[in-house]
């Protein structure tokens, strides 16, 4: 499980800014 809790960490510290982007191109 270690591989969700580098997941879980990389998310926390992603900005709203880097959340948006990712997500923009997720939905485009």
């Amino acid at each position: 499980m270690k591989h969700l809790k580098i997941l879980d960490t990389l998310t926390k510290e992603m900005t709203t800014e880097e959340i948006a982007k990712e997500t923009g191109l997720s939905l485009a």
